[in-house]
C-alpha cells in the first residue's frame, strides 16, 4: 500500500518478503530516488567495484540488515561481459541487461516485531523526505487496488510440455 503510488517511478524498488514467520522473510524494503544509477553493461563489474569503494554504510546491529546501498538486477544477457559467447538477436523486450541504483535512503519493515525504520546516509532531510513520500494517502486502499488481471498463455499445454522435454533432453 505504501509503495503503490511509486510503483511506476523510475528506479523505485520494493523488496517484498512474503515468507512471514521465517527468518529469510522477516524484512521488506522500499527504496526510492537513488542518488546514482547504472544501466550500461560495458565494464559494469569494474564500475560497481569502484563505486562501492567510495560508498560506505555504517551498519547498525539489531536492525534490518539492508540499510542503504546498491539494489537492482543483473539480466541473463550480462553473461557477455563475463564470457565470450555468440550473441543472439535482440529478444525484442528492450529491457536493459543491468539496472542498478545506489540508495542513500531506505525504509525497512520488520514483519516479526511490526517495526519500521528509515535509514538515511545523507542526513535527516532525506529521511524526512522519504517519510513524507510514504505517508499513506487518504482512501489509499480504494485508489491503489490492483487491476484485475486476465492472464493468457501463449503456449498450449502440449507445446509447453514439448518445450520442457526439449530442455530436459
Amino acid at each position: 500500500l505504501l509503495f503503490a503510488p511509486h510503483a511506476n517511478t523510475p528506479f523505485a524498488q520494493f523488496l517484498d518478503s512474503s515468507q512471514f514467520g521465517h527468518q529469510q522473510g522477516r524484512y521488506s524494503y522500499i527504496c526510492l530516488d537513488p542518488f546514482e544509477t547504472m544501466s550500461e553493461p560495458k565494464g559494469i563489474f569494474q564500475n560497481i567495484e569502484e563505486k562501492l569503494k567510495a560508498f560506505s554504510v555504517t551498519h547498525h546491529e539489531d536492525m534490518p540488515p539492508f540499510q542503504g546501498g546498491l539494489v537492482g538486477y543483473f539480466g541473463y544477457e550480462l553473461l557477455h561481459e563475463i564470457e565470450q559467447l555468440a550473441q543472439k538477436e535482440s529478444d525484442g523486450f528492450s529491457v536493459p541487461d543491468v539496472c542498478l541504483g545506489f540508495y542513500d535512503v531506505v525504509a525497512a519493515f520488520d514483519h516479526d516485531t511490526k517495526q519500521a525504520w528509515i535509514f538515511s546516509l545523507h542526513g535527516e532531510e532525506r529521511a524526512k523526505w522519504l517519510e513524507n513520500e510514504l505517508t499513506p494517502l487518504k482512501n489509499a486502499t480504494e485508489n491503489f487496488l490492483p487491476a484485475e488481471l486476465n492472464w493468457q498463455s501463449d503456449f498450449t499445454k502440449e507445446d509447453y510440455i514439448s518445450s520442457v522435454q526439449k530442455v530436459i533432453d
